[in-house]
């Protein structure tokens, strides 16, 4: 019966390594790319910040805000805290010229211009 008990629960570890590891396989944290500093070229005085290792902040006039993302097929996703409430947003990106273009799902368009 401790045999069955122990081989089961092996064979569980076994599939849940093999799940996280091949659902991993298509997300990268960071885009070498990304990582940096980029301010508003809006109106709106915002300054992005990715790190390499998946976090980030957003600096505005009133608030920072930390965050985490992750990049995959040319969009990025960004999750965060707001009164303890979880918030997941993505967009499209694009860098061309030293410029970040982010496009949100309904169509809203921000550039960002690398200050690094």
């Amino acid at each position: 019966m401790n045999k069955r008990i122990i081989c089961m629960v092996s064979l569980l570890f076994c599939v849940l390594l093999t799940f996280l590891s091949l659902t991993s396989c298509g997300t990268s944290k960071a885009d070498p790319a990304l990582v940096g500093h980029w301010e508003s070229d809006n109106s709106d005085p915002y300054l992005f910040v990715f790190n390499e290792n998946g976090t980030g902040r957003l600096f505005d006039s009133l608030t920072t805000r930390s965050f985490t993302y992750t990049v995959k097929d040319g969009t990025v996703s960004f999750s965060y805290d707001v009164d303890y409430d979880y918030v997941l947003e993505s967009a499209k990106y694009t860098i061309e010229n030293h410029v970040l273009t982010l496009v949100s799902p309904d169509g809203n368009t921000r550039t960002y211009t690398n200050a690094d």
